[in-house]
């Protein structure tokens, strides 16, 4: 069902119109790949250099996750199909981590990588535990926390969720991503798509080293990124959104796969420059994924029209003003990583810093703009609001990531903590510059000229 405005201008479905029911398959995918992901990031994190767990600690760790999301299984999926949302995110997240699992069932043995023992039992065995796990903890979780009361089940709620989700899984890569370039580990790994000849997601875990160990996850997290953007690729085909949301969500996975490329050819081309174009582009293509995010909700298609407003051409030229100066921020840091050698360059810090009064100003234009506009709705508002922390949160990293970095200005013997602290500030980057996007989409969706200065007929409210 479509609706239309009083000029014939077309709406979006209402929430009546959108497709409603039980999904347990887009629910157990949701949390099938969100479990996955979190077992990732933090068994990441528990092999970095000063944080390393022996291997058991480390096992142990991941299991309590991945219990953890079956338990979510049951307590948030749909109630009248805790068992086959248990199994397909059981499922989802065993399938999922079988790109992690083959590091661990191969060796080097001479030139060559080969299976361990067993190697075939050990998989199926995995893939039995993920669905007895997903199984036994939805129908825990459902049992002891029963209760999903203003939790929506249908599957277009679940598609939304699932497109926060893709966006939130392409955090841990920029922050790998980051550790990366901050250590100057690019080339680490001298050839793609193979890791020192062998295949990327067979490599064995022991030889996983230093820079190796950092440029390999990194290739791993990008593959997780791409399967994750897939999926949401076919689940948006087949819900009832837009055409919009459908062909952004084309433009998405077709850039996310051209970045693997990218990556690639940056290694096979021993190219800096590529380098640079890599790490700007995956922030511009997470702003992206928080707009398509936002276009899946609900709320974005629930078929309310634009509220009339005075400034709406001012906040909305402000809104493309400042997502620019952000990115060209971006880039600035990026030059910085990529082209300052072992050691810092004053010149390009200063430059760096200084632009980003700039785009601190720009950013805080914004939010005063949106807190100013009496029929902002609340999302609008809320961006306001979380966009002037985000900015305070990255001017006081860029502080302390500069005086650290000054302390050990040896990049390629740096300490994990310049590592961290130079990651976290391009992750909160990418986080301000999606900010920005998401404050731009929402003003075009929920905003229109009041018609003081412009007769034109309203904003079409699907509009990214």
């Amino acid at each position: 069902m479509t609706n239309t405005t009083k000029n014939g201008a077309s709406l979006p479905p209402t929430t009546a119109s959108i497709r409603t029911g039980d999904s347990p398959i887009s629910a157990g995918l949701t949390i099938g790949f969100a479990t996955c992901a979190a077992m990732w990031s933090i068994g990441y994190l528990l092999h970095l250099p000063g944080l390393a767990l022996p291997s058991i600690g480390v096992g142990i760790v991941l299991m309590l996750v991945q219990i953890a999301g079956a338990l979510g299984a049951g307590r948030f999926g749909p109630a009248a199909s805790v068992k086959k949302t248990g199994l397909i995110a059981g499922l989802t997240t065993g399938l999922l981590n079988l790109l992690i699992l083959g590091s661990l069932l191969f060796e080097t043995s001479g030139d060559d990588t080969v299976a361990r023992p067993a190697a075939g039992l050990v998989v199926a065995g995995w893939l039995g535990y993920s669905l007895v796990v997903g199984l036994v903890g939805a129908l825990v979780g459902a049992r002891v926390w029963p209760s999903t009361a203003g939790l929506s089940q249908s599957r277009d709620s679940w598609l939304a969720r699932f497109g926060a989700m893709t966006a939130v899984v392409l955090l841990p890569l920029l922050f790998v991503g980051g550790v990366v370039t901050t250590s100057d580990s690019g080339m680490a790994v001298p050839d793609w798509p193979n890791t020192f000849g062998s295949n990327m997601f067979l490599f064995p875990l022991a030889r996983m080293t230093g820079g190796v160990y950092f440029e390999h996850t990194h290739r791993l997290f990008g593959a997780l990124v791409g399967l994750t953007a897939l999926a949401l690729l076919v689940m948006t085909f087949r819900s009832d959104r837009g055409g919009k949301a459908k062909r952004l969500a084309v433009i998405v996975f077709v850039l996310i796969t051209a970045q693997g490329v990218l990556g690639g050819l940056r290694v096979t081309e021993t190219s800096r420059v590529l380098a640079l174009f890599h790490g700007v582009a995956a922030q511009g293509i997470f702003a992206l994924l928080v707009v398509l995010g936002a276009m899946l909700t609900v709320r974005w298609n629930d078929g309310h029209a634009p509220s009339p407003v005075k400034g709406f051409k001012k906040l909305k030229r402000l809104g493309w003003v400042a997502l620019v100066v952000v990115l060209i921020q971006i880039a600035l840091g990026g030059l910085i990583r990529h082209f300052s050698g072992e050691t810092l360059s004053m010149h390009s810090v200063i430059t760096h810093a200084a632009w980003s009064l700039v785009a601190v100003g720009h950013v805080f234009a914004v939010c005063s703009k949106i807190a100013s506009v009496e029929n902002a709705p609340m999302p609008l508002r809320r961006i306001g609001q979380v966009l002037l922390a985000l900015v305070g949160v990255q001017m006081l990293l860029g502080i302390v990531a500069l005086g650290v970095a000054m302390m050990y200005p040896d990049r390629s013997g740096a300490p994990m903590i310049r590592l961290a602290l130079g990651a976290s500030h391009q992750t909160v980057g990418a986080l301000v510059l999606g900010g920005v996007a998401l404050a731009l989409a929402w003003t075009k969706r929920s905003l229109v000229d009041d018609g003081t200065t412009n007769k034109a007929a309203p904003l079409e409210p699907d509009a990214a």
